[in-house]
């Protein structure tokens, strides 16, 4: 497990010092991530759940949302694309 000085948390795969494959990130906020990285970025397959409720399942691409995936509003209205 790795901790962040500014209280973000990393639990996870590495390769060559930085974010490689599956992991776990917890932001200090509360925000979490539970997928797979490339390069310390998300990229793949993976879920973001933010502390308003608001939550995404889907793919990435250098962090962001890229591909099919579906967005949820705090549990209610989904968007799908």
């Amino acid at each position: 497990m790795y901790y962040y000085i500014n209280g973000d948390i990393y639990e996870g795969q590495f390769r060559n010092g930085i974010k490689n494959g599956k992991g776990f990130y917890q932001y200090a906020n509360g925000d979490t991530y539970n997928g797979n990285f490339e390069n310390n970025l998300k990229h793949g397959h993976g879920t973001m759940e933010f502390i308003t409720g608001d939550k995404y399942v889907g793919q990435w691409e250098n962090g962001y949302f890229h591909g099919n995936g579906e967005y949820s509003f705090n549990g209610s209205t989904k968007i799908r694309g």
